[in-house]
């Protein structure tokens, strides 16, 4: 009586005659392992670009495009006080002097 089974047997694998399956494939699982990890990777670096990118826009929107109105409004009266008399205290005799005089002042030495 030949007969030849129709199912390999559960516990040898096809090309491998008396070896156990149902193993980890190692190689398979190292490839995947491989592939994973690398996306992983470009998934960090695309979303840090994106976070990136979206900080610079909002810092240029915030910090770096203010309004030149108020910037130059800003630059004059800071110049305008710089360089003029004024009282700070009059009522103590502390008055302000333009910054070129307090320097020409200060490199004389005291008095």
């Amino acid at each position: 009586m030949e007969q030849e089974q129709a199912y390999p047997s559960a516990t040898s694998a096809p090309g491998h005659p008396g070896e156990e399956s149902g193993g980890p494939n190692v190689p398979v699982t190292f490839v995947a392992g491989v592939i994973g990890a690398i996306l992983f990777l470009v998934l960090v670096v695309v979303l840090q670009a994106i976070y990136f990118s979206s900080e610079r826009r909002e810092f240029e929107g915030k910090v770096v495009a203010v309004p030149a109105e108020e910037l130059n409004q800003l630059l004059a009266e800071q110049q305008s006080l710089l360089g003029s008399y004024r009282w700070i205290d009059q009522a103590r005799g502390i008055v302000g002097i333009p910054i070129e005089r307090a320097m020409e002042l200060e490199a004389a030495g005291p008095r």
